[in-house]
C-alpha cells in the first residue's frame, strides 16, 4: 500500500493566479471547483459563491492541491499549508485518521464526501492539519 502526500495550499482569494504561476514551471493541468458549482452552493452568501473550494495542479513535475477555504480560525500566513494524504486502501485510511486524531481534534469526520471519495480532516495533537482521502476508484 502506498500513501501519496502532496502539499495543500490555502489562498486568500488568489488561488487561480497562484496555480497559473506554478503551472509555468511544474507544468500539468489545473482543475478548479468553485462553491457555486457544488451541492453546498446555497450555504454560501452571494459574494462567496465564486471562492475556490478545491483546486489541483496535476500531471506535471509535481502535484499540488489548493483552495480558498480557510481553516476554522480564518486565513493567516502560517496556517496556509496542510498535508493532503491520498490512500489506496480503506482500512489504511481509517487507521491513519484514527491515529492522527488521538489526542488531537476531528475537524471533518471521515466519511463519503459529495464527490464520492472518502474524505476527512483532522488536527493532530501538535496542531498540524491533515486531509485524508480515498479516491472512489480505489475503494
Amino acid at each position: 500500500m502506498t500513501i501519496q502526500n502532496r502539499p495543500h495550499l490555502i489562498f486568500d482569494g488568489n488561488c487561480e493566479a497562484a496555480l497559473q504561476l506554478y503551472q509555468g514551471y511544474f507544468g500539468g493541468d489545473i482543475y478548479l471547483l468553485r462553491a457555486q458549482d457544488t451541492p453546498m452552493s446555497d450555504e454560501f452568501p452571494p459574494d462567496k459563491k465564486s471562492i475556490i473550494m478545491f483546486a489541483s495542479l496535476t500531471g506535471g513535475k509535481m502535484d499540488i492541491t489548493a483552495g480558498e477555504m480557510s481553516p476554522i480560525e480564518g486565513f493567516k500566513q502560517g496556517n496556509d499549508v496542510m498535508s493532503f494524504l491520498s490512500f489506496t486502501d480503506s482500512k489504511e485510511i481509517r487507521e491513519c485518521y484514527d491515529h492522527l486524531k488521538d489526542g488531537g481534534e476531528e475537524l471533518d469526520p471521515l466519511k463519503e464526501a459529495f464527490w464520492g471519495d472518502q474524505f476527512g480532516v483532522v488536527k493532530d495533537r501538535y496542531g498540524k492539519i491533515w486531509m485524508l482521502t480515498l479516491p472512489t476508484e480505489k475503494q
